[in-house]
């Protein structure tokens, strides 16, 4: 379904996981925070993409890194070739 969460699972993960304390704690003023600047309109997305972050992939070389990265088959990747990809993938976004 398109659209935003109704809240974020990943902090709790984290806790989960046995990040320290401090560091969940951290993650949920930050989430607080960016949820009072912007709060999750309840009932998904119109489609568009203009409910969704800006993830600053406003040129056509991150869009291209983006599909590249969305294209890989991460099952039939090596450790070392993913570590290989994810470095090239790095220097082109920059």
């Amino acid at each position: 379904i398109a659209g935003g969460a109704d809240r974020s699972y990943g902090i709790h993960v984290a806790k989960l996981a046995g990040l320290p304390a401090s560091v969940v704690q951290r993650a949920r003023i930050l989430l607080t925070e960016l949820e009072l600047v912007r709060p999750i309109a309840g009932g998904g997305g119109d489609g568009t993409g203009a409910d969704q972050l800006d993830l600053g992939l406003g040129t056509d070389a991150a869009r291209e890194v983006v599909a590249d990265l969305a294209g890989l088959d991460l099952d039939e990747l090596t450790p070392i070739a993913a570590l290989n990809v994810l470095a090239e993938l790095r220097e082109r976004a920059r």
